[in-house]
């Protein structure tokens, strides 16, 4: 679960869209066709607004 990362680690890793219950209602691959290429940015810039 998604919110188990944050809480454990302050960050958000793709393979956390595999998880339950995010990949029973869409995953990183419906994730990446809406944020197309800046998938990766986006998470990026989370996890920089989670650590601080």
């Amino acid at each position: 679960m998604i919110k188990n990362s944050v809480i454990s680690s302050f960050r958000i890793e793709q393979d956390d869209f595999d998880l339950n219950p995010v990949n029973t209602k869409s995953g990183l691959g419906e994730w990446r066709q809406l944020s197309g290429e800046e998938t990766t940015e986006i998470i990026n810039e989370l996890n920089e607004f989670l650590a601080a």
